[in-house]
């Protein structure tokens, strides 16, 4: 025997601030996959706030370097990258 699922009614007009109505929720998997991109966004935004870093630290290292000692900050960057 089955039972009556429940049906929920959204009203026409969306709700304004204050009001003390709430739209509905978004369903559980929706949520998820929003909380997941969030994550990884996240994610590749420390990478590049860390590969910024690096970069910088490289050529303040550079700068504090004699000309001819060019080929350093190179091999700086290719250890981080390996």
């Amino acid at each position: 025997m089955q039972q009556p699922q429940a049906t929920v009614t959204v009203p026409a007009t969306s709700p304004t601030p204050g009001s003390g109505e709430f739209p509905v929720e978004a369903p559980p998997k929706q949520v998820a996959l929003a909380m997941d991109r969030l994550s990884h966004a996240g994610r590749l935004i420390a990478d590049s706030r860390l590969g910024a870093d690096r970069l910088l630290e490289v050529l303040f290292v550079a700068a504090d370097r004699l000309p001819h000692q060019a080929e350093k900050p190179l091999n700086l960057i290719l250890k981080e990258e390996a």
